[in-house]
């Protein structure tokens, strides 16, 4: 007799009954286990390298800032293109490679050349962001708190207090904020009175840098004791940065400048049904459970709320990758169901046998568990376009099963 899958199961059945039970029991397992994604992961083929210089022309960055930083970067390997952006806030570059490209590699070409850039930027260049793009710097959980009163205070509350606790919720990376600018030192300075007593904004920007310090000087030791010396000179209110001397004549910084404390013009505006607030949005670490990972987010913004200090304030949850997530497997579980039923009853109604059609209706549930086994050893995630396989390929099994059945019968009765 030749070797054949359904000549050794007819052979053997009690071997091929316990292999099913263990295809079974190590789907049950994995079922548990299996990462649950909003997609697959991809990576995106570029980079972006943000380099801040607040207060300069748009013309002065290009020349200072953008074209040298392009003659660096154009010595990576595998670069295609090179597309830089320059305004009065800096120079933003867009790096891109072929598909297929290794990141990782070209992410660490791209920091090695951001490091040489920096012995040729102007010194006033003392930042500079690097930014990769893929399927886990998407987040996975938007929402708006908003509440009546001063938007500015319950920003700073949330900053405070509820950014920091969703921080240390097992998988959470990073929690972004989007709102309007929190209020800074603003220093704005008289041109006539900088002229009419000689100085320029250089002196006074050195002497403001000079005034705030906080250094280490060393320590003392008394016996047993040793004491750490610290150089305490920073700055405690606006009249002590007004009354700061900037000329040696005595000429104080309220002299030639406003300082005030206020918030920048916003460049942006966040506001959702013409309501402003404040927007936070989620994002995961790469090896975290999306579903479990909102969940607890959620269930941790529940709690925050209770809280006396955000009485009164409202959420609004526009993305969630749980419920897109839930949605698809709940289809997939119902595409199961209702595969097997139909399979059931027309197999029932064309044999009028109960073994066969049994077959049938268990080689359904049976082959989505052994596909979880080989997606969860492959290292494989439960996502959109893997759930939308499996229930394409229910409707492919649920054909094939009956085909199969019906010749099965057939050639019985011939």
């Amino acid at each position: 007799m030749k070797w054949s899958l359904p000549s050794l199961a007819l052979a053997r059945p009690v071997t091929t009954l316990m292999a099913v039970v263990s295809v079974l029991a190590l789907g049950a397992i994995a079922w548990t286990r299996i990462d649950v994604e909003f997609t697959p992961a991809f990576e995106l083929p570029f980079v972006r390298c943000i380099i801040p210089y607040p207060g300069a022309t748009p013309e002065q960055v290009m020349n200072e800032i953008a074209i040298p930083a392009e003659g660096q970067f154009r010595t990576i390997s595998g670069v295609q293109r090179i597309t830089s952006t320059s305004d009065a806030n800096g120079c933003d570059i867009r790096i891109e490679f072929a598909w297929g490209a290794d990141m990782s590699l070209a992410t660490a070409e791209v920091r090695d050349r951001m490091e040489r850039l920096k012995l040729t930027l102007p010194q006033d260049v003392d930042r500079m962001h690097l930014r990769r793009f893929s399927s886990e710097s998407m987040p996975i959980l938007a929402f708006v708190l908003y509440r009546h009163g001063d938007d500015e205070e319950f920003a700073r509350l949330v900053r405070r207090i509820l950014q920091p606790r969703l921080m240390r919720i097992e998988g959470v990376a990073n929690v972004a904020i989007l709102t309007r600018p929190e209020r800074e030192v603003t220093i704005e300075f008289n041109q006539r009175a900088l002229r009419s007593l000689g100085l320029s904004i250089y002196e006074v920007v050195s002497s403001l840098q000079a005034g705030s310090l906080s250094v280490a000087a060393g320590e003392l030791t008394d016996g047993d004791t040793k004491y750490y010396v610290r150089i305490m000179g920073e700055y405690d209110g606006l009249e002590t940065i007004r009354n700061l001397v900037v000329a040696p004549d005595g000429v104080r910084l309220r002299d030639v400048a406003d300082v005030s404390f206020q918030a920048r013009e916003p460049e942006y505006s966040y506001t959702i049904d013409d309501q402003g607030g404040v927007f936070l949005l989620i994002m995961k670490e790469s090896s975290a459970n999306t579903v479990d990972t909102c969940v607890a987010v959620k269930s941790e913004v529940e709690a925050v709320l209770a809280d006396p200090a955000f009485r009164g304030t409202e959420t609004l949850i526009f993305f969630d990758q749980s419920d897109m997530i839930l949605s698809a497997l709940n289809s997939l579980l119902q595409a199961g169901r209702y595969g097997g039923l139909l399979a059931f009853v027309v197999l029932f109604l064309f044999l009028r046998r109960l073994r066969p059609t049994l077959m049938v209706a268990f080689a359904i549930p049976a082959s989505l568990v052994a596909a979880l086994v080989v997606m969860y050893f492959s290292g494989m995630t439960l996502n959109i376009a893997t759930m939308v396989s499996m229930i394409i390929a229910v409707g492919m099994l649920v054909d094939n099963s009956i085909v199969v059945v019906e010749n099965i019968h057939r050639y019985n009765q011939l």
